[in-house]
């Protein structure tokens, strides 16, 4: 799904047009679903986020797709806001790790004109060996910056493990650390050591990379490192734990 608004500037209140559009990628007419329109604090929508609006989606042919859009009002308070929608799973689909558009970022001012807000992003990210084997440990090394206006709140940076670029909370947690309270341009280092991921059991797929991930919770920020898996011949042997 791609998702985009009629005006990514609002004032407090101000109407919008939300639209998206939905595609069917599967070699089978799909079902009737729901879609479903939500205000996320960051680009990564999902259900989780707050509802803002549904609809009917009627059955679509394969290869085929549907325009949907719903009328918004913007937040009452000023900053920064993200728009996207997810529908709702059908019957015998093959994938489904797509329902959810990317969130399209709309900024709110005040009635004076001004923005303010506070905003973490997570910058200049690195891993100490790109090419360590299983048996070692890396560092993750993160900036925390706050690319807003106002002060933030001290939060909590999450590192995770991933097998693909799609991050989410439901991949494999790798400790925490916490930010202190950051006034507006002010940056944090941060750094985890953490036990490079177990070989793949040999039913698995070996993947090509594993992303270690940083999310600031409920913060609009994600970056990561990378670092490359041996491939087989070249794995250190299984017999060796991982260290802390």
């Amino acid at each position: 799904m791609s998702a985009q608004v009629s005006d990514d500037t609002l004032a407090a209140g101000q109407s919008f047009l939300l639209s998206v559009m939905v595609r069917n990628q599967g070699d089978a007419a799909s079902n009737s679903t729901r879609i479903r329109f939500y205000r996320s604090s960051d680009a990564t929508v999902s259900t989780d986020d707050t509802e803002v609006g549904d609809d009917n989606i009627e059955a679509l042919p394969t290869s085929q797709s549907k325009d949907e859009s719903e009328n918004l009002l913007s937040p009452s308070e000023s900053g920064a806001y993200y728009f996207g929608a997810c529908v709702d799973s059908v019957a015998n689909e093959t994938d489904t790790s797509n329902k959810c558009s990317s969130g399209v970022r709309v900024t709110v001012s005040a009635p004076d004109g001004t923005v303010e807000s506070g905003e973490l992003i997570v910058e200049s990210a690195s891993v100490s060996d790109s090419t360590s084997s299983f048996a070692d440990a890396l560092t993750i090394s993160p900036t925390v910056r706050n690319r807003g206006t106002t002060t933030t709140p001290a939060t909590t940076l999450n590192f995770y493990l991933s097998n693909d670029a799609i991050i989410t909370t439901g991949d494999i947690s790798q400790g925490t650390n916490s930010v202190v309270s950051l006034p507006a341009s002010g940056t944090s280092d941060e750094s985890i050591r953490i036990a490079a991921p177990s070989p793949p059991q040999p039913w698995e797929s070996p993947p090509a990379c594993r992303r270690a991930v940083l999310v600031p919770a409920g913060r609009q920020a994600r970056a990561f490192g990378s670092r490359s898996v041996p491939p087989m011949s070249n794995r250190a042997p299984t017999s060796s734990s991982p260290g802390t």
